[in-house]
């Protein structure tokens, strides 16, 4: 039996809660950390970073094709100042598995710079496989002398609000979601990866135009927390 579709409206509610619950294509898997990760102390981690994306507002409820367009034209004045949001203290992920890592007696390196994995060519068919990375780091290897990648990403940041409609039925929340991804350069065997989702709420007052000070607050706090999660995840 053929049922009718859903509303446009019911729709729509469930596209913005994937948009902020979906990853970026780095990672195929949560995958718990290999042994081979902790028995094989030659071999060279190089911890890189992935491009830090740009901040948004992140809406979701059952919204229509109208109601869309009239909650992201009240948000834009917040939209535009969170696309310049400066992600950079994430980076201090990278620096605090380093000295995790070397604690425990393994080889790293810290890869200068960002590793975009859109830069990088896809694993080809013949390799492709559940826990296999999606892109063919291998030329790391090469450049930067190092046997497997750690790769750090900040996948979303920025703010979450509910809505019925044109209504927004609660204050913005801010977010931030990180993943991190083990790969084995020489096979593109993923050996660990994990991702984390932080929600922080907002002191108010949060309509602070132009520099909205108590949401970046929040986010600073969001994004340290998904950091944090994903360093306990695989260095505990």
């Amino acid at each position: 039996m053929f049922h009718k579709a859903a509303p446009a409206r019911t729709l729509f509610a469930a596209i913005a809660t994937v948009g902020l619950l979906s990853g970026c294509a780095t990672r195929t898997a949560i995958v718990a950390s290999d042994a081979s990760i902790w028995n094989d102390k030659m071999a060279i981690i190089g911890i890189a970073v992935a491009p830090m994306p740009k901040g948004d507002t992140y809406k979701s409820g059952a919204q229509g094709f109208l109601d869309l367009a009239i909650n992201a034209a009240a948000a834009s004045d917040l939209t535009t100042h969170l696309e310049s949001f400066d992600s950079r203290a994430f980076q201090q992920v990278q620096l605090q598995l380093a000295d995790k890592l070397k604690a425990r007696g393994l080889t790293v390196k810290i890869v200068p710079g960002v590793v975009d994995p859109a830069q990088y060519p896809e694993m080809s068919s013949s390799s492709k496989g559940k826990y296999i990375a999606l892109r063919d780091y291998s030329a790391l290897q090469r450049s930067d002398g190092i046997d497997r990648l750690l790769l750090l990403s900040l996948d979303q940041v920025g703010t979450s609000r509910t809505y019925f409609g044109f209504a927004p039925t609660s204050p913005p929340i801010a977010v931030a979601k990180a993943s991190g991804q083990m790969v084995d350069l020489k096979t593109g065997k993923i050996l660990w990866s994990t991702s984390s989702l932080r929600n922080q709420s907002v002191t108010p007052p949060w309509d602070q135009p132009p520099s909205y000070p108590n949401i970046d607050s929040a986010i600073a706090t969001a994004i340290v927390g998904a950091g944090n999660a994903v360093v306990s995840d695989l260095a505990y």
